[in-house]
């Protein structure tokens, strides 16, 4: 049986009977804080804001070419609005703070379906809808994003739209015999199967 000692720092395999030392929770705790703030973020921010059209760009290569024309999705913006609302809140630094108002304001102007409320599943590269469908599960992410964005700035917008987005899950997907949700609808919130 493997285990873990109560120190959390040693890790015993009891078939090999050896001992591994672990490396220690501030040590590790550190190694992670430096790759995302020296590494993932700043990636993000040189490699896939589009300046001209606004969003982050929908598609990039392994070798870095960027598809500008490609359609972006409100799951990747919504998370970057939730990562970039954390990382300033944790890392009080400006420039984390503009990439979340530039997700923030894509998210409002791009997604936000004006007439049916909701969130578009994509948009194309100039922010117009082409797949209109209302996923929970986008919905579920742009809540995420627009709260974190909230606790980071105190926009009450943002406050405002993600608890209209959770009324409208809870009024269109909740499914009262089954006690569950259902995952995917029209633009009108008509059902639909996910496949359709």
């Amino acid at each position: 049986m493997d285990g873990w000692s109560h120190s959390g720092l040693v890790y015993l395999n009891e078939k090999k009977k050896e001992k591994v030392e672990m490396i220690p929770q501030l040590e590790l705790r550190q190694q992670i804080e430096k790759h995302l703030t020296s590494d993932i973020l700043p990636y993000w921010i040189d490699h896939t804001i589009d300046e001209e059209y606004g969003g982050f760009y929908g598609y990039i290569t392994n070798d870095q070419q960027i598809n500008k024309e490609a359609e972006k999705g409100c799951i990747l913006n919504s998370r970057i609005l939730w990562s970039y609302s954390k990382a300033y809140r944790m890392f009080k630094e400006e420039r984390y703070l503009k990439v979340a108002n530039h997700a923030y304001s894509f998210l409002i102007e791009s997604f936000i379906d004006p007439e049916q409320g909701g969130v578009y599943w994509m948009v194309d590269y100039k922010g117009q809808p082409v797949e209109d469908r209302k996923h929970i599960y986008n919905q579920s992410f742009a809540i995420y994003g627009l709260s974190e964005y909230y606790m980071a700035t105190g926009n009450e917008e943002s406050l405002e739209i993600a608890k209209e987005l959770y009324e409208l899950i809870e009024k269109h997907a909740y499914d009262q015999e089954n006690k569950g949700y259902l995952e995917a609808f029209t633009r009108k919130w008509g059902e639909m199967k996910i496949y359709d």
